[in-house]
């Protein structure tokens, strides 16, 4: 019995410690993934990997410059929701050698025929 009397004495300084330290709550993790595209052009189809803000959409056409301004009234293919897709060239409108992207949440991709775009990431 003697034995158990230090063990008790611990124990007993130990669990209102431990009870304590649950009253405290719990904590959490926040994640959180910023929009991003790959972007790849083979033959006769596209195949666009993207990931875009809840409500975010990107618009997809063919140009020799993507860089120049895009007006909202030239006809493009739209992109609503994030995910993996297949696309047939025939669908995407517009003429010339690069394949553009761009999207609401500010990322921008292009390729040219069987060349993979860059991963882009939003500008901040």
């Amino acid at each position: 019995m003697k034995a158990l009397v230090p063990i008790l004495i611990c124990l007993s300084t130990l669990l209102p410690r431990a009870a304590r330290a649950t009253d405290l709550g719990t904590s959490g993790i926040s994640v959180t993934f910023a929009p991003e595209v790959e972007l790849k052009r083979e033959s006769s189809m596209i195949h666009l990997k993207i990931r875009l803000s809840e409500k975010g959409s990107a618009q997809i056409w063919l140009a020799d410059n993507c860089s120049e301004r895009r007006d909202e009234g030239n006809a493009s293919y739209l992109v609503g929701t994030s995910g993996e897709f297949e696309i047939p060239m025939a669908n995407v409108p517009g003429q010339g050698s690069r394949l553009c992207l761009k999207s609401s949440d500010r990322l921008t991709a292009e390729a040219s025929s069987g060349q993979p775009a860059a991963l882009a990431e939003a500008k901040q």
